[in-house]
């Protein structure tokens, strides 16, 4: 662009100058350049002229043009004046930075963002459960994001619900909203994708949102949702959601900022597995010191009926067994102990032939943790039961020949599985151990009595021998 350096009226200006200032060629010749500012900058850009046009070179960024309808654009120029006949001139150079702009900003704002990350990793280490999880993370969202209420949720890798560990708010309504409550995924299309694979979830504006029309959402005049989500190693799903509500607007998440919230629920999943780790570890240690406790006395029937007691009311389930094979028929099975809601059963022998019961014998163990009916249709016990899941172990002697089976089962999935695998492996072994000493002893006292048939046996003979003797006599 060219000027005339007296009057600082555009001389020329080539096509390069019309997106920068969004007026055409033809409109730009006879402005002068500091109309082409905002009126808070034209004083400063004429000084700045006057300045070119006496000799000195510039450089500025921080004069921006105005377009007519009233955006910025930000731009960087060089000027100089030119000497000639007739009139000097000042020529400037000019190139949007608006690209330049943006980089610098999404550097500044990603390195808040990992320092806010390094801030949130040491405050999660200190977090002994997951409302203090979500204490810690709310901030930072607050802080870097700027959204003022935040939930925590559970998606488990099969079910039907979803599970809100935490809630966390500015607004009192929203933070006296309880934890632990469930929601049916079924019931909304969004709740179904997180269950899946999306790990990236925003709605703008939910009010325009059809998948958003529930009266809940409504009531509190939400407007931003923005949901992310990690994978534990069990294969749950850990999901924080912030929102906006009412005045606080719809929110617009940059790619920066979507990055960050990925950043944040990782290491509060993390965070959380590693509380329910150790939650577990010490819920494993007391429960085997509870069952070793009830079983230890015990042999026989009463060690098989404490460990059936223990089991289930230790693992919270339906159902608890141990089995052998029904000595007066070998198609079924037979219940060394059972416990059901509360109390021992009476043993009973069932038909071996389609439950998960013969493939434990099979197989070694095995874990349905869910819909375990369809996958044994014909077993009849299993729907009369209502039971969800199964777990079991074949028992087996000192010579690995299989002897029995432990197995649980419940109504729904088990709480907590791998609590239910460890403690059923656990004692499976010590009721291996205790089913051979029984079926030796039965042996044994089959033995006996054989031996004691065949003394009589021979006491009758020799008695008939002696009868017989006397007679010749």
């Amino acid at each position: 662009m060219v000027m005339d350096a007296v009057t600082g009226v555009i001389l020329e200006a080539n096509r390069a100058m019309e997106p920068l200032t969004g007026r055409t060629c033809a409109e730009l010749a006879g402005m002068k350049t500091w109309d082409l500012r905002p009126r808070a900058y034209r004083a400063e850009t004429e000084e700045i002229f006057h300045r070119v046009a006496a000799g000195e070179s510039i450089r500025s960024f921080n004069l921006p043009y105005e377009l007519p309808e009233g955006g910025l654009v930000p731009i960087e120029f060089q000027a100089w004046c030119v000497e000639r006949e007739g009139g000097d001139l000042v020529v400037s150079i000019v190139r949007d930075i608006t690209e330049n702009q943006r980089l610098q900003g999404d550097l500044r704002q990603r390195v808040r963002h990992a320092r806010a990350l390094l801030d949130i990793v040491g405050e999660l280490e200190k977090a002994h459960d997951v409302t203090a999880v979500l204490g810690a993370v709310h901030q930072v969202v607050r802080a870097q994001l700027g959204f003022d209420h935040s939930t925590l949720c559970k998606y488990p890798a099969s079910g039907t619900h979803c599970t809100r560990l935490a809630i966390r708010s500015t607004d009192e309504l929203i933070n006296s909203l309880p934890d632990g409550v469930e929601f049916e995924l079924a019931s909304n299309p969004l709740l179904l994708e997180l269950a899946e694979d999306v790990t990236v979830q925003i709605i703008e504006d939910a009010r325009s949102d059809p998948r958003c029309d529930d009266p809940g959402i409504r009531s509190l005049d939400v407007r931003t949702t923005v949901r992310v989500a990690t994978q534990l190693r069990d294969g749950d799903r850990i999901v924080l959601e912030f929102v906006s509500i009412g005045e606080e607007g719809v929110r617009t998440m940059d790619e920066a900022s979507t990055e960050f919230a990925l950043g944040v629920v990782a290491h509060t999943g993390a965070a959380i597995e590693r509380i329910w780790l150790a939650a577990a570890r010490d819920g494993f240690a007391s429960s085997i010191e509870g069952l070793l406790k009830a079983t230890s006395p015990h042999t026989g029937r009463a060690f098989f009926d404490a460990l059936v007691v223990g089991l289930g009311e230790t693992l919270g389930i339906k159902l608890a067994l141990v089995c052998r094979d029904d000595p007066q028929d070998s198609a079924r099975l037979l219940t060394l102990s059972a416990w059901s809601d509360g109390q021992l059963l009476n043993n009973f022998s069932y038909k071996a032939e389609g439950t998960p019961c013969l493939d434990v014998r099979c197989l070694g163990e095995l874990f349905v943790h869910s819909e375990v009916q369809a996958k044994y249709p014909t077993d009849k016990d299993l729907v009369r039961m209502g039971v969800e899941s199964f777990f079991g172990v074949r028992l087996e002697n000192s010579e690995g020949e299989v002897i029995g089976h432990c197995a649980v089962l419940d109504v729904d999935p088990f709480h907590d599985a791998e609590l239910v695998e460890r403690t059923v492996k656990l004692f499976a072994s010590r009721a291996s151990i205790e089913l051979e000493r029984q079926l030796a002893t039965e042996r044994l006292e089959r033995s006996m009595e054989s031996q004691r048939v065949i003394n009589e046996l021979l006491q009758v003979s020799l008695e008939e021998s002696r009868i017989a003797a006397q007679l010749d006599a």
